[in-house]
């Protein structure tokens, strides 16, 4: 798929300039820039969360009740 950006001319020249040195095409560049901001705004998503608690040694359900009997 194909998109229409618009940057001004320093962005532009500065954009070049580092895909020579990298040796890669401007579009590779672009979509290496793109790939971490992607992972970093779905990291905050609730479906990551899924499985943090295995790390833990106690169980869910007793450290709920633990939390509880201090009331």
């Amino acid at each position: 798929m194909q998109i229409l950006i618009e940057v001004d001319n320093d962005e532009m020249t500065a954009r070049d300039a580092l895909a020579a040195a990298e040796k890669i095409s401007r579009d590779d560049l672009l979509r290496q820039a793109i790939g971490p901001l992607l992972v970093q705004k779905n990291a905050d998503k609730p479906e990551t969360a899924f499985g943090l608690w295995t790390k833990h040694t106690i169980d869910g359900l007793e450290y709920e009740d633990a939390l509880r009997s201090e009331w």
